[in-house]
């Protein structure tokens, strides 16, 4: 018998809040306009086999009101995750991480993952 070797790479995304698994695109965005933060974000599935879907919320600028951009999370010829072809990586979450810290190719950075209860209760302060 095989000695149960923990080289699995894929990694259990529901134990990220911003991850959901069955949500439809209406769903995401109602999540997003009740946190309306800039770079409020949650991932999901996408309705492409296999490949996911960061919706950003964005915040109101000067000329436009308030939007949701979707973006397709992609896979390339490596086999590597990636949002703006320049930057691939093996993982999601490791693409969400560098995504919360650098925008590169999003018009904003991810910065508030939003669990499927929303913000934790109203915030003190």
């Amino acid at each position: 018998g095989s000695s149960g070797s923990s080289g699995n790479k894929i990694t259990n995304l529901e134990i990220y809040e911003w991850y959901h698994r069955n949500i439809t695109r209406n769903q995401a965005e109602h999540l997003l306009r009740q946190e309306s933060k800039e770079g409020a974000f949650i991932v999901r599935d996408s309705r492409h086999l296999g490949s996911y879907t960061i919706s950003v919320f964005m915040g109101a600028r000067r000329s436009t009101e308030a939007a949701i951009k979707h973006y397709q999370i992609k896979k390339n010829d490596s086999g590597q995750w990636y949002v703006a072809e320049r930057h691939a990586f093996q993982s999601i979450p490791e693409l969400i991480w560098y995504h919360q810290h650098n925008a590169a190719g999003l018009m904003t950075r991810l910065r508030y993952p939003v669990g499927l209860m929303g913000s934790s209760g109203p915030s003190s302060g």
